[in-house]
């Protein structure tokens, strides 16, 4: 893929993304060129198949092979990324002012907020049938780190191809602070410390009237389309795991609760899920082509701080 072609498909994944975490109001902007480590380093042409590893990379860096960043709306701060060996938190800084957390915890302790904290269990909850949470891994050797300080930005990469039956996303993460108060479904509180958005192509006159006037007006502000459906695996510590969470402003964004309140934290975990079946239960119809992937760290709502990192993505 072209370091063009490249551009082209951030700005579309983009358009969904901003319009899912910052509402239609802007539409978000590519940087032009790398101007620090934090910044995206010139794309290099890969297998449209294969995500690009954040191992592969030297500490410090820019980001690996057709890895970009984004922002979601050019006023807002970006949130800090970057390839680090992981270390164990320092939990002297837990003391520190503004530090305090609702979901904090010591990485084997117990939660912080009581079990009966989370809302009552309710027939109604809309839920996909792998409700399973994380397993432990060991640490990577390098990873990305993302440090949102009141601030919310990401990474994209482009997949573009046909997801098989039975394929599963594997990654690996680790949250060592997480965003105040923060819930998906709550428009002024939807941020986390971990977030993975896969965006699809489809039948597009199958989108309902509102959404396709969205589209209608990120084609006219942007040059591009939404996607026609965006598939976001998310921590919502406020959340039952397996739940579905659909976006409160565009019902083409929908959320899977991958962890929450009863997840560890400051340890490395592993998420493998189907994605295919995933998104025929959440959307209720077969994906069409993954357009690309888009990993989040954003605490810009809930006006905190939130760290979260992530291992080496696969689709295998």
């Amino acid at each position: 893929m072209t370091t063009a072609a490249s551009v082209a498909f951030l700005k579309v994944l983009l358009v969904g993304a901003a319009l899912a975490l910052t509402g239609c109001a802007s539409t978000g902007h590519l940087p032009s060129k790398p101007s620090q480590a934090n910044e995206a380093s010139s794309p290099v042409t890969a297998p449209e198949s294969a995500i690009t590893a954040f191992s592969s990379a030297r500490t410090g860096e820019g980001l690996p092979g057709q890895w970009q960043p984004f922002l979601l709306t050019p006023t807002k701060k970006k949130t800090r990324w970057r390839i680090e060996r992981p270390a164990p938190w320092d939990t002297a800084q837990d003391s520190a002012p503004g530090m305090a957390r609702k979901w904090l915890r010591a990485v084997d302790g117990p939660a912080a907020w009581p079990r009966d904290g989370l809302p009552t269990e309710r027939d109604e909850l809309r839920r996909v049938s792998n409700a399973a949470g994380p397993d432990s891994v060991p640490p990577p050797a390098l990873a990305l780190r993302g440090d949102a300080d009141q601030a919310a930005s990401g990474i994209a990469h482009p997949v573009g191809r046909t997801i098989a039956p039975n394929e599963r996303l594997q990654w690996d993460w680790r949250i060592d602070l997480p965003p105040s108060d923060a819930d998906p479904g709550d428009r002024s509180r939807e941020d986390s410390a971990m977030r993975v958005a896969l965006s699809f192509s489809g039948d597009r006159s199958q989108m309902p009237a509102r959404e396709l006037m969205l589209s209608d007006l990120s084609q006219a502000l942007t040059g591009n389309e939404i996607p026609y459906a965006t598939l976001v695996y998310v921590w919502a510590p406020e959340r039952e795991l397996g739940e579905i969470v659909i976006d409160p402003r565009t019902t083409r964004v929908r959320s899977i609760v991958v962890g929450n309140q009863t997840t560890p934290m400051r340890t490395w975990l592993r998420t493998r899920r189907d994605v295919a079946a995933d998104f025929a239960e959440v959307f209720g119809e077969p994906p069409g082509p993954l357009k690309g992937i888009a990993l989040f760290v954003d605490a810009d709502h809930t006006e905190s701080r939130a760290i979260g990192w992530y291992g080496d993505l696969s689709l295998r």
